[in-house]
């Protein structure tokens, strides 16, 4: 309860750091970007310690990216998410994700998330950019190359298709959730 000193050991797993500290709560600084830390701590009394904390883990963020920023997908594994992107899933849909382009003879890939058929169209799933650096007072263009795009089953007939263009919502915020993106960019 009085103690006044502590060894912090941290720094990715298999090359960690113990350094002596006396200050409550301590900083840790000059962390590498786009990395996984573990941290844990004992207590120095005299000559004696306390023992040492169970390990807990935590990650930095990504460095903003500078403009003009492209979304890249070349070296983007499949199914999974480019480095540095995330999502949030509030529907029974499956989540955003890289998907081979079907549509075109070469290797590409686009981003994308499947669906099932048989699922409600009632859903939101949210695809977060990495942070992006914006001058306050600039003006900005955001553009796509292609619209959001899925067939779905026509209400009419279960045997019969038809084109659906997704409505596609962009919105800014300062964290990677939903209730953060308050400023709305482009609705519908």
């Amino acid at each position: 309860d009085n103690s006044t000193s502590w060894i912090l050991e941290y720094g990715e797993p298999g090359n960690k750091t113990e350094i002596n500290i006396s200050t409550n709560p301590y900083i840790l600084t000059n962390l590498d970007p786009e990395t996984e830390y573990e941290v844990r701590i004992t207590t120095t009394c005299g000559s004696d310690n306390s023992g040492w904390t169970n390990y807990r883990t935590f990650s930095t963020l990504c460095t903003a990216m500078e403009i003009p920023y492209q979304l890249d997908l070349t070296n983007a594994i499949l199914h999974e998410l480019p480095d540095c992107y995330s999502a949030q899933q509030e529907s029974k849909r499956i989540n955003w994700e890289v998907l081979p382009n079907n549509y075109s003879n070469d290797n590409d890939k686009i981003l994308g998330n499947l669906e099932t058929l048989d699922i409600v169209r009632d859903w939101e799933s949210w695809l977060y950019t990495p942070p992006i650096h914006l001058e306050a007072g600039e003006e900005y263009i955001l553009s796509f190359d292609t619209a959001a795009f899925s067939i779905i089953l026509a209400k009419d007939e279960r045997t019969n298709f038809s084109n659906h263009y997704d409505l596609l919502e962009v919105r800014i915020g300062k964290k990677t959730f939903s209730e953060s993106m308050n400023i709305i960019v482009q609705e519908g």
